[in-house]
């Protein structure tokens, strides 16, 4: 897992949090192979500490093009708050959806309202992002409320995600990773970001985590 200060985590700790979230997007993967029959694979994540104001910077350099994009944004607490970003490009946004409705006959370019084109992919998010982010907390003993999610287009990122949920000069935690359809070209990004101010709880909870396997 690449992390840009290492005086912050501990490689053990690094480690730790890689394998927690392989085990959650697993979770997640199979909760959406149960509805719509395919099955997602993740890549290695990344841990990467930021600057709340360069969030929506960085995340337009990992995925590129922007106008391409719509993004899942879903925001949750527990023993912290949190974000979590489900970013599709355009392709992979219209074969999960044609995947996801009920009617197979109904193809691609079937003519659906962009209404109910953001309800599937709402309901696509809630099943990634709620089986992901409840799994991880239930790893580290942790009990997350999530807000209900919403989509924005990646050009609505930075005025309805930085600026709304942390200070912009605080430091935050983030977790990425690509997601790959198997089977499939189709593939897309899910980021993760829990404010820094969670990081002595995060640290508890991981020993706690390392002692059920001494």
């Amino acid at each position: 897992m690449e992390v840009n200060d290492d005086s912050t985590f501990s490689e053990l700790e690094i480690d730790t949090l890689q394998e927690i979230m392989n085990i959650a997007f697993g979770q997640a993967s199979a909760d959406l192979a149960e509805v719509i029959n395919v099955f997602i694979v993740l890549s290695v994540p990344a841990l990467k500490l930021k600057k709340a104001v360069s969030l929506s910077e960085f995340i337009r350099v990992e995925i590129g093009d922007l106008k391409d994009f719509k993004i899942v944004e879903q925001s949750y607490w527990g023993k912290s708050k949190g974000v979590a970003l489900l970013a599709f490009p355009h392709e992979a946004e219209l074969e999960l959806i044609a995947m996801f409705r009920e009617d197979s006959d109904m193809g691609i370019d079937s003519d659906i309202s962009d209404e109910l084109d953001n309800e599937m992919l709402i309901e696509i998010g809630n099943i990634l992002i709620g089986a992901c982010v409840s799994k991880m907390a239930e790893l580290l003993k942790d009990v997350v409320t999530f807000v209900p999610p919403r989509v924005i287009t990646g050009e609505q990122l930075s005025e309805a995600f930085v600026e709304n949920r942390f200070e912009r000069e605080a430091r935050v935690i983030l977790l990425k990773t690509l997601f790959q359809i198997e089977g499939r070209e189709l593939s897309g990004h899910l980021f993760l970001v829990n404010s820094l101010d969670s990081i002595h709880t995060l640290k508890d909870a991981l020993r706690a985590f390392w002692k059920q396997y001494e």
